[in-house]
């Protein structure tokens, strides 16, 4: 009877444990938990499904924020077209992070991004001819490029290297920064928006965190954010 409560309680834990660890944030910032499945990606968009107790939910990429299944965190980032869903490798200044090819089930192809900026993709061909000129705000990490200390292979060494040598996170309050980051308030705009369009046309109730929301981002001074970002473009 002892082991048989023991089975019972080893596998309540495990299931609790294995609910938490997956779950999806939308975009309006509500949380679902379950088992989380990614579909094959496609040429436009790429999708997410979530089983909650015995129902199936569908999301699109451009929906959510972020996903996380058993303790690996996935990003949804704007690249090549399209809102890509991203495992997140490490975390930083600069960020490595894998995507999926189109038809492709795994995440393998690799993607460096600096915080306010736009990511690349990598890989062994041509290397050091498309990571030289992102990193080339750093001569350490420069001169390691052009001396072949850096491959493909020990990514990992140059992210964390990049990071410890010349991640300068004093950039965050420069002018350029924060143009950013109102430019980010734009594209969420954008996104609670398309959230809100999907469920009108599905003739679906708008929940009220999607409004609160949107009503926070109308109270900003989106206007003035947008003129300064015109003014920026040279």
């Amino acid at each position: 009877m002892r082991r048989f409560c023991f089975l019972i309680l080893t596998f309540i834990l495990t299931f609790n444990t294995y609910a938490q660890d997956s779950y999806l944030v939308k975009t309006n910032g509500d949380t679902l938990y379950g088992k989380v499945i990614f579909l094959a990606t496609q040429t436009i968009l790429e999708s997410v499904k979530i089983k909650i107790d015995k129902t199936f939910q569908v999301f699109k990429s451009y929906q959510l924020k972020s996903c996380y299944v058993n303790g690996t965190e996935y990003r949804i980032l704007q690249f090549g077209g399209k809102h890509r869903i991203m495992q997140l490798i490490t975390s930083g200044y600069l960020s490595h992070l894998k995507f999926r090819e189109e038809g492709k089930n795994e995440f393998r192809t690799n993607y460096l991004t600096k915080k306010f900026q736009e990511g690349i993709a990598v890989s062994n061909i041509g290397f050091r001819s498309r990571v030289t000129p992102y990193l080339n705000d750093c001569e350490v990490i420069e001169k390691g490029l052009y001396e072949k200390k850096y491959k493909l292979s020990n990514i990992e060494q140059l992210v964390n290297d990049y990071n410890q040598l010349c991640a300068n996170e004093s950039v965050a309050d420069t002018p350029l920064a924060k143009k950013k980051i109102e430019f980010e308030d734009l594209k969420e705009v954008e996104l609670v928006l398309s959230e809100i369009f999907h469920k009108k046309r599905n003739k679906e109730p708008i929940p009220n965190t999607l409004k609160a929301k949107f009503k926070e981002l109308l109270e900003k001074d989106l206007e003035s954010s947008f003129d300064e970002l015109l003014e920026s473009i040279d």
